[in-house]
């Protein structure tokens, strides 16, 4: 043992000297903490003493908002305000994520792909003829994000339970289903098959007709649907629910679409303004699907 100071102890895990920073050192580091703080809690919209950027201010604020929609599947699914998930963010980003989130929510129906873009039209309750119509496009990481939101119309009895669907008793059958084609006065620029109706343009809806649920030319029975005759109103612009076509069976309901509205309850199909119709169809491209029904029937 020498008569020299004691040298200090190391950290553990490191070796060499220890180096300290200085005063001003540490005071510049701090601050620049602080700034960067500030920047993330007010995009992830949380209260750090400072006023919340604009939407679109920085990257990290446009991370915030990906964030702020994706929310994970299980306990009371709400946003950071406190309100319900919104219907699209319940889609979910994957298969897995989408049957959590729609088995908690109580979804009426569920996807069993994931297409670009998915209509919602629930209604709050069976026996009613009013709905909520929201458009939801897929991100790249397969969350799902709404597009616009509207007020529509179904049938005059409200949505059927899945499967009680029946020709002529004015419910909206329950479910998921394809988009499959267009039709109208005036192509808006669909990626779909689109039909142009003209005086002789029919949608059989005669239950024991070999036409029954299709479209045809030619002349149309009393009880088919004459489709120009509504040229200039419900049907300026509508899509093809493709409900009860694969097979096609007799009496459980036909000529499903997503129409103009005409001002009031519908037969059985989804009715929404002249202008948002027109962009839907503008917008839909093959894969698209409608999912319809009660909110929280869980059914499906």
């Amino acid at each position: 043992m020498t008569g020299s100071t004691p040298s200090r102890p190391r950290e553990p895990g490191t070796s060499g000297p220890t180096h300290r920073l200085s005063r001003r050192t540490l005071a510049r580091l701090s601050r620049r903490l602080v700034t960067v703080g500030l920047a993330w809690g007010a995009a992830i919209g949380t209260s750090i003493g400072s006023a919340p950027l604009p939407a679109d201010a920085t990257p990290v604020a446009a991370a915030a908002r990906e964030l702020s929609t994706h929310r994970p599947p299980t306990g009371p699914m709400r946003t950071p305000t406190g309100g319900i998930v919104s219907d699209c963010a319940a889609l979910g980003s994957s298969a897995t994520e989408h049957r959590a989130r729609a088995r908690a929510l109580e979804l009426p129906s569920r996807l069993t792909t994931r297409p670009a873009r998915v209509t919602l039209v629930l209604a709050d309750r069976f026996g009613v003829s009013t709905a909520t119509v929201t458009h939801c496009a897929r991100r790249d990481d397969g969350s799902y994000r709404q597009v616009w939101r509207a007020a529509g119309r179904i049938g005059r009895a409200g949505f059927a339970p899945p499967g009680a669907k029946r020709e002529g008793d004015g419910r909206t059958p329950t479910g998921t289903y394809a988009l499959t084609s267009a039709f109208g006065a005036r192509d808006p620029g669909t990626r779909l098959r689109y039909i142009r109706l003209v005086p002789t343009s029919c949608w059989g809806s005669t239950v024991g007709s070999t036409r029954y649920n299709r479209y045809f030319r030619g002349r149309c029975g009393p009880k088919d649907e004459t489709m120009h005759r509504d040229v200039r109103g419900a049907y300026a612009q509508g899509l093809v629910v493709a409900y009860n076509t694969d097979p096609i069976r007799q009496g459980r309901g036909s000529a499903i679409f997503v129409h103009a509205s005409g001002g009031g309850a519908t037969a059985g199909c989804v009715s929404l303004p002249l202008r948002t119709v027109t962009g839907l169809v503008a917008a839909t491209r093959p894969g698209d699907v409608v999912l319809m029904g009660v909110r929280g029937s869980g059914t499906g």
